[in-house]
C-alpha cells in the first residue's frame, strides 16, 4: 500500500485504497478507456477462441445434445484451471512478461527463453489457421470466389487488411471486435 497522496502510474491511490484519476491525458490504457469493457472482452474473445469456429462440424458429428456437453464440459476442464492458474501466478508475481517470468522464476533462463519461442512459435502457426479458415467459409458459400489462386489471394489480403487494422490503433481492434460479436450473434 502506498502511503497517502503518493502516485502510482496514471491512478492515485490514497490510503483508503480509493482510485482517483490524475489527468484527461492519462485516460487511455492501451488505447482502450476504462469504461470500453465490452470492447476488450470481445477483443480477447476473438485473441483467444478467433471465433466459433468449428462449432458446426462438432454440431454435425455429434448431434445438438453432445455438442451442447462438449461446449459446457471443455471450458470447465481446460479454461477455468488455466484461469485459476494465470491469476494465481499474476498475484503472486506481479511483474510484467507473464509465463515468461513466471517459467523464468522457476525453472532458470534457459528454459524462460523456451517458454517465449514456442509461445511466439505457437502463436505463429495459430495465426496462419484464421486466413485459411475464412477462405475455407467462404469457398462454401461462394466456390468460384475462391477457385484457382483467388483464395491465396483473398487470404493474403485479410491478413494485409487484418494487420493495417491493428496499426491504426487498439480502440479500432475492440470497437471492430465488438461490431464482429455482434455480427456474429445476430442469427441467435
Amino acid at each position: 500500500m502506498l502511503p497517502p497522496g503518493e502516485r502510482a502510474g496514471p491512478i492515485s491511490i490514497d490510503w483508503r485504497g480509493s482510485f482517483e484519476r490524475q489527468s484527461p491525458q492519462n485516460d487511455l490504457w492501451l488505447g482502450l478507456q476504462e469504461d470500453d469493457a465490452l470492447s476488450m472482452i470481445a477483443a480477447t474473445f476473438f485473441m483467444v477462441a478467433g471465433g466459433p469456429y468449428g462449432i458446426e462440424d462438432i454440431v454435425q458429428k455429434t448431434g445438438y445434445g453432445a455438442a451442447l456437453l462438449i461446449l459446457i464440459v471443455t471450458p470447465l476442464l481446460w479454461s477455468i484451471p488455466t484461469a485459476m492458474m494465470v491469476s494465481e501466478l499474476a498475484t503472486a508475481i506481479p511483474e510484467e512478461g507473464g509465463f515468461y517470468i513466471w517459467v523464468r522464476r522457476g525453472m532458470g533462463p534457459f528454459w524462460g527463453y523456451q517458454e517465449t519461442w514456442l509461445t511466439l512459435a505457437g502463436s505463429i502457426f495459430e495465426m496462419v489457421l484464421y486466413p485459411n479458415l475464412f477462405v475455407d467459409y467462404l469457398g462454401r458459400f461462394a466456390p468460384t470466389v475462391v477457385s484457382g489462386n483467388r483464395g491465396l489471394a483473398i487470404g493474403f489480403g485479410m491478413i494485409a487488411v487484418c494487420t493495417a487494422w491493428n496499426l491504426i490503433s487498439a480502440r479500432a481492434v475492440g470497437e471492430g471486435s465488438l461490431g464482429l460479436g455482434l455480427a456474429l450473434l445476430s442469427p441467435l
